[in-house]
């Protein structure tokens, strides 16, 4: 933990390390948060939202000037082959 006068008078700042499986997490969490910064909205409040049976994840981001609906869909290897023997990715998107 720091300290950030920078950003107000009580703002603190953590450093989070991930070891293992928690690593990809960790690296997931860093590219989000430039994600929001360079689209603009680092500043914006975040509301969770329910997702859906995937490993998807969904977020209100709220600003003065409105709200904005953030996917946060990971990458995930590809399964077993399950469809003319295809994975499910490469199922569906072949058309």
């Amino acid at each position: 933990m720091s300290h950030r006068p920078a950003l107000g008078s009580a703002a603190r700042a953590a450093e989070i390390t991930g070891y293992g499986n928690a690593a990809a997490q960790i690296t997931r969490l860093k590219e989000l948060h430039a994600f929001l910064d360079d689209a603009g909205y680092a500043d914006a409040g975040r509301r969770r939202m329910p997702g859906d049976a995937s490993t998807r994840s969904y977020a209100r981001l709220v600003r003065d000037d409105g709200v904005v609906i953030l996917m946060n869909a990971p990458r995930r290897p590809d399964g077993p082959a399950i469809y003319d023997g295809k994975s499910y990715s490469a199922a569906v998107s072949s058309g």
